[in-house]
């Protein structure tokens, strides 16, 4: 309630009760104010329409009824017409790129007494950037170099060719964005020339880091002599 008021009723002129007073006690029930909500992740809070790459934890609250906690209730909904009664912090685990909450307060001593309704758009991403590497050539070979080809999952931002690691073989030309890049390595010495790209190297928009990628490992004979027939057979 808002407040409880007295009110004094005093008989009119011509009636049988001349003079007589009565009191009554109103009480005024009133709507709460709009209430607000929170949303966070692990790094702190997270604003509506705001990527996260983490699981939410999603709080409604800070309505009051004429300046008073008391009394006040809160629901939330889904799609703004199903309400649930909100009964502490909200996990959100879902990757979404357009879901919505809503959230709205009540009095708990006459329900239907309700605020305006508020929402919070969520958008979350928790899913890791995958690397494929693919060569131009097959092993054994006798080329000098190899053009290796890396594929992601998704466009990541930051990845260079000091992201990539090269066994027995020099880096070359680097090139690519978003999703494929391409790195040539030259021939140093014959024997097995590996290439890999280890995980947290780069990152997609929403902030995950990418994952360990394959390591493709690839025969090179060019000085040895032996044939790259010959060294199949070995």
């Amino acid at each position: 309630p808002v407040s409880s008021e007295t009110i004094t009723v005093t008989a009119a002129e011509g009636t049988n009760y001349l003079g007589a007073t009565a009191t009554i006690s109103v009480t005024v029930q009133a709507n709460p104010s709009t209430p607000t909500i929170t949303v966070a992740n692990a790094d702190g809070s997270v604003a509506s329409n705001t990527w996260s790459n983490k699981d939410l934890s999603i709080t409604i609250g800070g309505s009051t009824i004429g300046g008073n906690e008391a009394n006040v209730g809160y629901k939330y909904s889904y799609d703004g017409s199903t309400w649930y009664v909100y009964n502490g912090t909200i996990a959100y685990t879902t990757e979404t790129q357009d879901a919505v909450i809503y959230a709205k307060a009540y009095n708990k001593l006459a329900e239907s007494a309700e605020s305006s309704t508020v929402s919070y758009n969520i958008k979350l991403d928790k899913t890791a950037p995958t690397c494929t590497i693919t060569a131009d050539k097959t092993s054994p070979t006798n080329a000098e170099s190899i053009t290796y080809t890396f594929t992601f999952s998704k466009d990541v931002t930051d990845f260079t060719a000091d992201d990539v690691t090269v066994t027995n073989g020099t880096k070359g030309t680097f090139s690519g964005s978003g999703k494929d890049y391409t790195l040539v390595v030259a021939y140093d010495a014959d024997g097995e020339q590996k290439v890999k790209v280890n995980a947290g190297v780069c990152q997609d928009s929403k902030g995950n880091l990418n994952r360990e990628s394959n390591e493709i490992n690839i025969n090179v004979m060019v000085l040895s002599g032996i044939s790259v027939k010959a060294w199949a057979k070995i």
